[in-house]
């Protein structure tokens, strides 16, 4: 299980990185061309659905207005009848012929003859004969022309109320005038349409319409107010399309009051002959959830598809990859032989591709870092064996305590050439692990880290030489301590980027005797310590002499040098076999007849403070 995850890893395998970009490219090319298609099939759909529902609306609103067109005709007939024969006839016989008009033409609720004046002479339902009609809205406008009346608004409250009045229940109310041959008023017959005529008039033409999904109309007045629809949008207005022109006809998909988005068509009254309509709208709409159905699922049938054509498209792609980059794991496999002593040879591929020549490359390299670790540890066996000789020599002089004290700190800096050296291979090591890994995650680096890993070598001995020629000099002897500090500080500073701080005074700056020199080796161990384990950001460093309280006398003179560093820190109390250098520096300060105090801990940086009475 575990090789295979490796092996699926793409930090630890080329050809797995490339197999999850071509994946996470299929599967975003998969899903922006099936939002793409679906979105060009549901503008498609949006325009052949709008357009069928708009010509449903213009069907409607047509048979709407030829309806009562027709309704308006007959009553025109009635009144010529009146006109020309029952004018004359008795109450009853008049009432007897306004009853068989009205059961002949279906949807009138009652038909009312009445004279000029305005007195009802003959009724078929709602009024009583003698009844004044002259301030009624349809026998107003039926003495002067045919006229069909628009529900109003007080019409629409009541809707759906448990006992509606006959004058507040959603009606037509239609009317005509009566004229004699000599074109003299004789006067009005009125009637009106039950609101079910027109309810059952829409409902009926759109379920001729046999669309087969949830396809709905709505009649709507003048002001956008629904007449006919759904119970929850009956009287609320909805609004008026845009274009408010007689007949205009348009399609579009919205967001109705109701909250649901719909795709629909919508027709504008446009009358009939002399009938100019009551400039009513008719929608037909349905929900974009079912119309746009089919749309979707061409988006997810496409988005399907083309996953796994893409994921067959990634296998055989980590399948090419994997055969193109055989040479580079071939590689990989021999450095980590190499890295784990199984092996002392770099294993090239054979040819003259990309990944041989890196081969070839990473060979030359470990050869000559193999070469250069031999001759390294013969040079550090030879400067062992100096250094020892050189010890036990200067162990021998006991002259002068002092001179022995920096006899053997200038023999100690001898050893920090072996550190030195020794850092420097573990950089350059350090770089070869990064070249192992980029050969499986970049190998268009592994030119830019061939170069780091030559500078890594050439600092190694750049700092050797510097050691050396530290050696060979006595700054301390020649400005003084302060001044010396001053510089080793500034080096420090431009060298590693830290911010450094550091303070003296003159009394400080004036000492240059061995002593001096030992303080200042001290301070030297104690930066080079900074340098390789504290990781810090900031270093403050003071050298000052202070007068202390003594009893019996003024006060004694003591040199005090403070390094202090925000670095990591580290229990003083623990001990660290085969490191030596927080022991040499204590011993170099007894020699001198100074006292070394460390404080630190985890997390809290590391202060070293030397006191030496002046």
């Amino acid at each position: 299980m575990k090789p295979l995850l490796e092996r699926l890893n793409p930090r630890r395998s080329l050809a797995a990185a490339i197999g999850w970009t071509l994946i996470a490219l299929f599967f975003a090319g998969a899903y922006l061309s099936s939002v793409l298609v679906g979105s060009l099939a549901r503008a498609r759909l949006e325009e052949q659905t709008g357009a069928l529902y708009q010509q449903y609306a213009l069907q409607v609103s047509d048979a709407l207005d030829e309806h009562l067109y027709d309704r308006l005709q007959s009553l025109r007939a009635m009144a010529d009848v009146f006109a020309n024969a029952a004018a004359d006839e008795k109450p009853d016989r008049q009432r007897a012929l306004l009853e068989r008009w009205k059961a002949s033409l279906p949807g009138l609720a009652w038909m009312v003859f009445a004279d000029g004046a305005g007195k009802v002479v003959a009724s078929a339902g709602r009024y009583e004969e003698g009844e004044g009609v002259r301030e009624r809205e349809w026998f107003g406008e039926g003495r002067q022309r045919g006229w069909i009346g628009d529900v109003g608004p007080a019409h629409l409250a009541p809707v759906g109320a448990a006992s509606p009045s006959d004058d507040t229940t959603p009606m037509i109310e239609l009317a005509t005038p009566i004229r004699n041959s000599d074109n003299a008023l004789v006067g009005v017959i009125g009637a009106r349409l039950s609101w079910d005529w027109a309810t059952k008039l829409e409902t009926s033409l759109t379920k001729a319409l046999k669309s087969g999904h949830a396809v709905e109309s709505l009649v709507v007045d003048s002001r956008g107010v629904v007449l006919i629809g759904p119970a929850t949008l009956v009287g609320t207005n909805v609004g008026v399309p845009d274009n408010r022109t007689r007949g205009a006809v348009g399609h579009l998909v919205r967001r109705w009051t109701d909250g649901e988005e719909y795709v629909g068509g919508y027709a504008m009254s446009d009358g009939v002959e002399a009938f100019p309509g009551l400039g009513w709208t008719v929608w037909v709409r349905e929900p974009t959830v079912t119309a746009f159905a089919s749309a979707r699922a061409l988006e997810h049938q496409i988005f399907a598809g083309l996953t796994v054509i893409g994921l067959i498209g990634a296998v055989l792609g980590v399948a090419a990859t994997s055969r193109l980059t055989r040479g580079l794991t071939n590689i990989t496999r021999s450095a980590d032989d190499i890295r784990a002593g199984r092996a002392s040879a770099l294993v090239v591929p054979a040819g003259s591709d990309e990944a041989a020549r890196i081969g070839e490359s990473l060979r030359m390299l470990v050869d000559g870092l193999q070469r250069e670790r031999a001759s390294l540890e013969a040079l550090n066996a030879d400067l062992d064996a100096r250094v020892a000789a050189r010890t036990r020599e200067v162990e021998r002089m006991s002259e002068e305590n002092k001179y022995a004290a920096v006899v053997r700190e200038r023999l100690r800096m001898a050893r920090d050439l072996h550190d030195t050296l020794a850092h420097s291979m573990m950089a350059l090591l350090t770089e070869i692990r990064v070249l192992r890994k980029l050969i499986d995650t970049n190998p268009a680096a592994l030119r830019e880290e061939l170069a780091n890993a030559e500078a890594a070598a050439r600092e190694g001995l750049r700092e050797a030489r510097a050691a050396i020629t530290a050696l060979r000099q006595d700054a301390v002897r020649d400005i003084g301590l302060g001044a010396s500090l001053a510089q080793l500080l500034k080096r420090f500073e431009d060298r590693k980027g830290l911010a450094v701080l550091f303070d003296s005074d003159k009394d400080a700056d004036a000492l240059a005797d061995s002593r001096a020199e030992a303080l200042y080796r001290i301070a030297e161990e104690a930066l080079r310590n900074v340098d390789r384990h504290a990781h810090a950001t900031r270093v403050v460093a003071s050298a000052r002499v202070r007068h202390r309280a003594v009893a019996g006398a003024d006060g004694a003179a003591v040199l005090e040098i403070s390094i202090a560093d925000d670095g990591v820190g580290f229990d003083v109390d623990t001990p660290r076999p085969g490191h030596f250098g927080l022991r040499g520096m204590r011993e170099q300060a007894e020699l001198i007849g100074a006292r070394l105090r460390v404080s630190s801990g985890p997390q809290r940086g590391t202060a070293v403070t030397i006191e030496m009475p002046v």
